[in-house]
Formats: C-alpha cells, sequence, structure tokens
C-alpha cells in the first residue's frame, strides 16, 4: 500500500512539474557549459522554468475545469502576467536586470516550494479523477491539430522580417534591457532619454524576452526569431482550443475548431505581413500579437468560468489577465473589453430581470476598470484626450502626425477605407475574408438560434456584431479614429472577429455532422466509422489547403536566402560581427533600413536616422493629407543626403556633427570604391561579402 501511494504521489502534477524545473535549474546553471553548444537545450529549459509558476497556479485555480494541453496556454498566460507585472516597477524605478532575474527567481523558487509541500502532505481522495469530456472522437483529431499547428511554427521559424519591420525595434529594445545597467532610461537608437509616457515603462513582454535570453545564454534575435516565435504560434492554436474547449464543453469540437482555425491560417499565408497567415507566423513574438493571440482566449476563458460557475477565483483570474494583458500591450484590454461588451449587451438584454446576471457583468465590468481608472484619471488632470495619450507612447517614437496620417497615405496595408467628406472605416478586406464571411451570413443566424439558452452563443454573436458596428458603421468608425484611439489603429478592434467567427463556422460545421453521424448510423453504418466523419472533413480541407500553403510556404523560405543583388538583409553576417568586435560606445552612420537592425545586434551602437526612408518617401502625401507641414528629423535628412552623393565638404560636415565612429556602406556602391582611397577611412574586416564598415579617423578627415 505505501509502494501504491508513493507511486501515485510521484504521479501527481506538481511532482512532474517539479523534477524537471530541478533538472532546467541545471541545465542552465552548473551544466551550462556542457550544453553550450547545443542553444535549444537552454533554451528548452528556460522556457520550461517560465511556465512551471503558471502550471502550478492553473493546476491550483482552475480545479480541474481545463486539463492537458488547455492548461497549456493558461500556464503560459499566468506566468506572462506575473513576470510582466513584475517587470512594471523594474522599468518605473530603471533597475537592471539582475533584481529583476532575482525576484522572478523568488517567486519561481516559492511556488516550487509550496509545490514540494502539497506533494508530501498529499493523502489519496476518492474523487481524483478528470472531469469527462466528450472523448467520443476527439481523440482523433490530436494528431491533425498537432500536425497542422507544428507546420505553421516551423514556417514561423524561417520567416525573415523585412529589415522595416517592428520586431527589430522590440528586439533592439530587448538587446538594450539585457545589456543596460538602469533599464528604460535610454531609447536604443540614439542614446536619448525616454519619456515618463513611454509605453516601454509598461512593456513587461521586452524585459521577460530579455530575461530569458540572459538565463538561457541564447542571443535574443536568434532566441525570438528562430526559437520563441514557433513555440507561441503552437501556444496560440491552444489556447484557441482551450477557449473553444471552454464554450462547446466538448474535446471533439474544440479539436474540430482548431483544425479550422490552423487552415484559416494556411490558407492565407504569404510572405507578406498583410494577410491573416502571414502577420501571424510573421509577427507573434510582437507584444499586441501576444496579448491578441493568447491573453485574449484565455482571458476570455476565465471570464465565461466565473458566469458558469460563480466562484470568486476564477473572478480573481479575470482581474488578474485585465492588468497582465497590459503589461504585453494595451491594446489587448481593448480587444478584451470589446469582447465582454458584446456579451455583456447582448447577457443583460436576455437576462434583464435576473439579479445574478447584472451582479456577474458587474464584477467583470469592474475588473476593466479597475486597469483604466489611473490612466484615465491623468488624462483628465493633464487636460489631454486618450488618443493623445497613445501618440506619446508610441514605443517607435513616431510624430504623432506620422501616427495619425500614414494609414490613409499607405492604402496597401488595408487598414482603412476612405470614403469621402472625412468619413472612413475599417477596410472590408477582412469581413470579405470568404470564411468569415460565411460565418456572418449562415453563422449568425445560427448563434440567434442558440443565443438564449447558450453562454457560448452570446459570446461569439456579441464580438462578431459588436465588432462589426464600432469598425464598419462610418460615424461611429470615424468617431472613435478621431477621438478615441489613433485612425491607423482602427484595424486593431477587428482583432475579435476573425477567433469568433472561425469558432463558429467550427461549432455549426460540429453539429451538422453529429446529424450526419446520426443518420450514417440509422442507415446501418457501423457507429465507430460514422465517427470517423470529423477527421475525414479535416484531412478533406487539409488536402484542399495544401497546394496553396506549399506554394507560399516556399516563398516565405525564400525571405532565408540572401542572393548579393539583395540590398539590405537583416541576417548578414556583418551586424553579429559588430555585436562580438565592437565594444565601445560608439555611432554608426548606415543606410537608413540597417538603421533598424543595428541596435537589435549591438547595445553599445547607436545610429542617425530610424526609419526615415519610410517618411521621406511618404511625406508630401502625408502634408497634403495633414494640411500643414510635418517636421522630419535631422537625421533622417542627413542620412538621405550623405547617401545621395553629397559634396566631400557636406559629407565631413555630416561626419563630425552626429559624432560618427564607423561607416557603413553597400559593398557594391559607388561610394564603397571612393572611400577605399581615403585615408580617414580604414576598412574593416568583416565576414560580410554585402557591406562594407570603415573606421572614422577624425585626424586625418578633411586633409
Amino acid at each position: 500500500m505505501g509502494k501504491d501511494k508513493n507511486f501515485r504521489r510521484f504521479q501527481l502534477l506538481e511532482t512532474r512539474i517539479v523534477v524537471p524545473s530541478l533538472i532546467a535549474l541545471m541545465l542552465v546553471g552548473p551544466l551550462r557549459d556542457a550544453v553550450e553548444k547545443f542553444p535549444l537545450i537552454p533554451f528548452a529549459s528556460t522556457l520550461f522554468l517560465f511556465l512551471a509558476p503558471g502550471l502550478l497556479l492553473s493546476h491550483w485555480i482552475l480545479d480541474r475545469r481545463l486539463s492537458g494541453a488547455a492548461l497549456v496556454p493558461m500556464a503560459f498566460a499566468i506566468s506572462g502576467g506575473i513576470f510582466g507585472l513584475l517587470a512594471v516597477p523594474m522599468l518605473i524605478l530603471h533597475q537592471d536586470i539582475e533584481v529583476y532575474l532575482e525576484l522572478a527567481g523568488a517567486v519561481l523558487a516559492a511556488l516550487l516550494i509550496a509545490a514540494l509541500v502539497k506533494v508530501f502532505l498529499w493523502r489519496p481522495s476518492a474523487e481524483e479523477a478528470e472531469p469527462s469530456n466528450d472523448n467520443s472522437s476527439g481523440w482523433l483529431l490530436w494528431g491533425p491539430f498537432l500536425s497542422l499547428s507544428m507546420a505553421l511554427g516551423l514556417v514561423s521559424s524561417v520567416k525573415v522580417p523585412d529589415i522595416y519591420g517592428d520586431i527589430w525595434v522590440y528586439l533592439a529594445w530587448v538587446r538594450e534591457f539585457l545589456d543596460a545597467k538602469k533599464l528604460a532610461l535610454h531609447e536604443p537608437y540614439f542614446g536619448h532619454k525616454i519619456g515618463a509616457l513611454s509605453r516601454v515603462k509598461v512593456d513587461g513582454w521586452l524585459l521577460e524576452q530579455a530575461a530569458l535570453s540572459k538565463i538561457s545564454g541564447v542571443d535574443p534575435v536568434l532566441m525570438v526569431l528562430k526559437y520563441l516565435a514557433p513555440v507561441l504560434v503552437v501556444v496560440s492554436l491552444l489556447a484557441f482550443y482551450a477557449l473553444a474547449r471552454t464554450l462547446l464543453k466538448s474535446e471533439g469540437a474544440a479539436l474540430f475548431a482548431g483544425c479550422l482555425y490552423a487552415l484559416f491560417f494556411m490558407a492565407n499565408l504569404d510572405p507578406s505581413i498583410f494577410t491573416f497567415g502571414g502577420e501571424f507566423i510573421g509577427r507573434i513574438a510582437e507584444d499586441k500579437f501576444v496579448a491578441r493571440f493568447i491573453f485574449l482566449p484565455v482571458a476570455l476563458c476565465a471570464a465565461v468560468t466565473y458566469l458558469e460557475s460563480r466562484k470568486r477565483r476564477y473572478l480573481g483570474l479575470f482581474v488578474f489577465f485585465c492588468w497582465a494583458i497590459v503589461t504585453m500591450h494595451p491594446i489587448g484590454l481593448a480587444i478584451l473589453g470589446l469582447s465582454m461588451a458584446g456579451l455583456c449587451l447582448i447577457h443583460l438584454a436576455l437576462n434583464r430581470r435576473r439579479k445574478e446576471a447584472w451582479t456577474g457583468m458587474a464584477g467583470l465590468g469592474l475588473a476593466g476598470i479597475s486597469v483604466i481608472i489611473i490612466p484615465t484619471l491623468y488624462t483628465l488632470a493633464t487636460g489631454g484626450s486618450p488618443s493623445s495619450a497613445l501618440y506619446s507612447a508610441d514605443i517607435n517614437g513616431s510624430n504623432p502626425e506620422v501616427l495619425a496620417n500614414m494609414v490613409f497615405v499607405r492604402q496597401d496595408w488595408k487598414h482603412i477605407y476612405v470614403l469621402g467628406d472625412g468619413m472612413y472605416m475599417m477596410h472590408p478586406s477582412v469581413i470579405l475574408e470568404p470564411a468569415i464571411l460565411v460565418s456572418y451570413l449562415v453563422g449568425v443566424p445560427f448563434l440567434i438560434w442558440r443565443v438564449r439558452r447558450s453562454l457560448a452563443a452570446q459570446l461569439l454573436l456579441g464580438m462578431l456584431l459588436l465588432t462589426a458596428f464600432l469598425i464598419y458603421v462610418p460615424p461611429v468608425a470615424t468617431f472613435l479614429g478621431n477621438h478615441v484611439i489613433v485612425p491607423g489603429q482602427l484595424w486593431r478592434l477587428s482583432w475579435p472577429i476573425p477567433p469568433a467567427a472561425i469558432l463558429t463556422l467550427g461549432w455549426m460545421v460540429w453539429e451538422l455532422m453529429g446529424y450526419a453521424r446520426v443518420g450514417l448510423e440509422k442507415s446501418g453504418l457501423a457507429p465507430r466509422t460514422a465517427l470517423v466523419l470529423p477527421l475525414v472533413a479535416v484531412l478533406a480541407l487539409t488536402a484542399a489547403v495544401s497546394p496553396n500553403f506549399v506554394s507560399k510556404t516556399s516563398e516565405v523560405y525564400a525571405t532565408n536566402i540572401a542572393p548579393q543583388s539583395k540590398k539590405s538583409f537583416p541576417f548578414d553576417p556583418i551586424f553579429m560581427w559588430m555585436q562580438h568586435n565592437l565594444h565601445r560606445p560608439g555611432v554608426v552612420l548606415a543606410p537608413d533600413p540597417e538603421n533598424t537592425a543595428i541596435p537589435a545586434y549591438s547595445s553599445k551602437l547607436n545610429v542617425v536616422s530610424m526609419r526615415g526612408k519610410l517618411l521621406l518617401n511618404n511625406l508630401s502625401s502625408l502634408e497634403k493629407h495633414a494640411g500643414k507641414k510635418i517636421p522630419v528629423p535631422r537625421g533622417d535628412l542627413a542620412v538621405r543626403k550623405f547617401f545621395s552623393g553629397p559634396s566631400f565638404k557636406e559629407a565631413y560636415r555630416i561626419l563630425r556633427h552626429y559624432k560618427v565612429d564607423y561607416l557603413m556602406v553597400y559593398a557594391r556602391s559607388p561610394m564603397n570604391k571612393q572611400l577605399q582611397h581615403i585615408s580617414a577611412f580604414s576598412r574593416l574586416h568583416t565576414p560580410s561579402k554585402r557591406y562594407e564598415l570603415y573606421k572614422v579617423d577624425y585626424r586625418k578627415l578633411g586633409q
């Protein structure tokens, strides 16, 4: 009996978390040198340590309402929220990363000790079995679901972001946090002190990535783009599965909807970030997309579970997610609030005479209000507007006029649709996507039929209808863009639509297949044969999507190929060489595209311009739309002037004014041929064939 008890104690989830955690600590601690040549091992160990607090707390809080793979996204969100909230005071108080790691380590140690105590105090109970789920055919779909998830994750790992992509800005901040003695004091591009309202001071996700890099010893560029991004793709799909399982109460239905969600991204895959699939695999590591794809569905799970059970622990979990999602990105709270508002309106309309309906929604509403009350009071006290706060909090340091008007100039973004007379709305490309359009035309009536008796139908219907109302009714959309948010951020309010639409579509098809199974069984077909119908449907859809997916995957993989004819390439070996060989602080004068990537590789080097080409190429259109002159940073003008063939006198003036230490040019450019004959520029030997790097000698400059 004693041996059996010890064996069952070893099978406890706490034991299965504590033991691997201790092994992971050894691998990133005393055994680090032994696994240094295999970076995936220390990364996986660090990731498990990151997940351990969330796994333990989700197991204790959820009381087996979610189990198995559904615990993974819940654990990720809880751990990310804990470490994100810990990061905020570190950033505001300008501490260093070591202090943050000590606090994070203390949290991990405390929870592991609590888990050990729970293991040793454990006593067998009569009820230890997991609650039963509808697993009649669900297990058959695990193979396709995991295969599709891993396929998308693999494609994400081979995608090379555009050199002007936002991810390089975030990686520059991660690099800054990794090396800075004082966190969030200076920005990484020019070395300027950051403002009091900068969003970077509450962006815990950036510091979490720096901490993951510090503990694992893996360079942040490699870690985020090649290791972390594929993990986030899989966790995002598991988060959708967890939400579907919470709403539909069926593992089979949840897996079927999850397969449709993965196929939706595959069918819309492209190297461009302006497609659903391209955006998903290409931007998943960015803070706002972590909030969108992981925190939003997980927080909705907590809200629905609270409304069903009325247990305060789930309300507390939802409050936690409301605060935690802001440490990822403020837009997370907006799309979560929008989703909950849709549920609230429908739920109260159907249950307006039930007291518990009002109290339940009041609790969830107060959770969101608790987060926004402080910034709202600050905005009112300073006489500003919500949109002005968004402008000042931009992490890219963009000019407010550029933020407000670029979306009208860049119509290829498909973020906004201009109607004339100052009116605009969200671009119809979202709602006209075939799967989403079918969900509105057929799925909405399906949900209305079930809305009175189904909380799941109320949530999905509210997300679909309220979101569409806000972004597709021109007067409403224009008011939101002009007075509440920024016009360029209107497209972010559309983010609840795709998951709600695909989940509705999956639910509807699952119900139809249920009727089909009954009919097939009545016709004499064996029951087990009829149960294979969902699997057959998924395999048929996969076969239909595969040709496009394979073709587009080849195009995504081509972003890894860097022919010398391609001028700019952010994975060129010169960037890593600069990181390992230029140890003193300095300024690099480089072409504008390369300036975006350089600080992501080296915290020692500053640049002269940042995304100046994007502004200068659209300046006339921006000024025409704004109706006034838009100031251009002097560094942007200087870089364009320098690389467009200036006189020697003007070139020297630019170098001296910005105190340039290193000059980076394209190897095949005429300027490179000139520099080889000027003694003031000493060529440095780098492994690059695309770029040349020169050290500037001011003693000889101008002679």
